[in-house]
């Protein structure tokens, strides 16, 4: 627990700081000169987007919308810086009395501040966080008053992890909600900008605390199923978003190393969704490579039979012809046809011998 001296130290140097915030000039006149100019671009890109749609002008009105934007978004970040200003030209610093009450009320929520005088740093660390088996360990929230006024109001805290397991392949990621130490507050903004404007200190740190300890799955820089990346099917290696792929057959994840790809049809594939065909030995998948007896064919080594149009690998028709093994002509029909061709020449010859010996007699 801090002392008291300590304590009231720490709480004069952060009134001296509001104090400081409560009378800053407002918006120069420079600053309200541009206001007048941008407001007027506006005014007249408005005019020109009505004409364009009275007259239905369809291929300039994008131009014309975008024309509108720019001013319009330029304005409304104005808006919004003056807003901020205001409630330091307005606001009137807390006492004394009621930093000190902040200061002892981190004390107690936290079990205790560290203060880094030098560096104009008040520091506290929270409990080990975990979200299911993604464990984050304790985070320091670290409060750089000095920057009160010079930066927006939460880049003045710092959330640096202890025990940092960041997301794989994203040093700066140490938790989904932080980036580079900075946290995302999300619908949390709103009442933490109003904490940290009224100087309600340790509202400020319980709001980033809350922060730390709950999971938003809308909006994480990286999601808690990603945060250790993807387990590779085929060598078990685990890798980050960008360096992944998966089979489109069944669905398994793949590292860029793994990742193969069927070469008829380029889609990608694991491992065991490819083998080689037969005849060309090239890697196909189910739908590219076709089954035969015992044998796989991919679609260039198949072709469709000229006589009965039966697919069948290539090296299955006969040339020339291609002819299936069951529309070719048999080796039997073959032999029958020559034995009795043969069993025909014979008689023939005989006979022409005998005419030969009876004209040899007569002689």
């Amino acid at each position: 627990m801090l002392s008291t001296r300590l304590a009231l130290r720490l709480a004069q140097r952060f009134k001296a700081r509001w104090d400081r915030l409560a009378v800053r000039p407002p918006t120069s006149e420079s600053g309200w000169r541009w206001f007048e100019e941008h407001f007027e671009r506006l005014q007249l890109a408005r005019s020109r987007l009505a004409l364009a749609r009275r007259r239905a002008f369809a291929l300039v009105l994008p131009d014309l919308v975008n024309e509108l934007l720019a001013p319009a978004t330029q304005l409304v970040q104005f808006l919004n810086e003056l807003a901020r200003e205001q409630w330091t030209t307005s606001a009137t610093s807390p006492s004394l009395a009621d930093w000190l009450a902040e200061v002892r009320q981190l004390d107690v929520e936290f079990g205790g501040v560290e203060i880094r005088w030098r560096d104009s740093v008040l520091r506290v660390v929270t409990e080990p966080i975990a979200f299911g088996d993604v464990e984050l360990g304790p985070f320091a929230i670290e409060f750089a008053w000095n920057d009160v006024g010079e930066t927006p109001a939460r880049n003045t805290f710092t959330c640096v992890a202890l025990e940092p397991n960041p997301a794989i392949n994203r040093e700066g990621i140490t938790h989904p909600h932080v980036a580079d130490g900075i946290a995302c507050l999300g619908d949390a903004t709103l009442p933490f900008e109003n904490a940290f404007a009224d100087g309600r200190l340790a509202d400020a740190f319980l709001i980033l605390r809350s922060v730390l300890t709950t999971y938003n799955p809308q909006s994480p820089y990286v999601s808690l199923d990603e945060w250790h990346g993807h387990a590779c099917s085929d060598c078990g290696y685990r890798s980050a978003g960008e360096d992944w792929s998966s089979c489109e057959a069944c669905a398994d994840e793949l590292c860029s190393s793994c990742c193969r790809y069927c070469s008829i049809c380029s889609g990608s594939r694991c491992n065991a969704c490819l083998a080689p065909c037969d005849l060309c030995e090239s890697d196909g998948c189910s739908s590219c490579l076709e089954s035969f007896a015992r044998r796989r064919a991919c679609r260039r080594c198949v072709a469709k039979c000229s006589s009965c149009h039966a697919r069948r690998p290539k090296d299955e028709l006969s040339d020339g012809f291609r002819l299936c093994s069951d529309c070719q002509p048999s080796e039997d029909a073959t032999d029958d046809d020559g034995d009795a061709q043969d069993e025909m020449e014979i008689p023939a010859a005989l006979a022409a011998f005998a005419a030969v010996a009876a004209v040899a007699a007569d002689g």
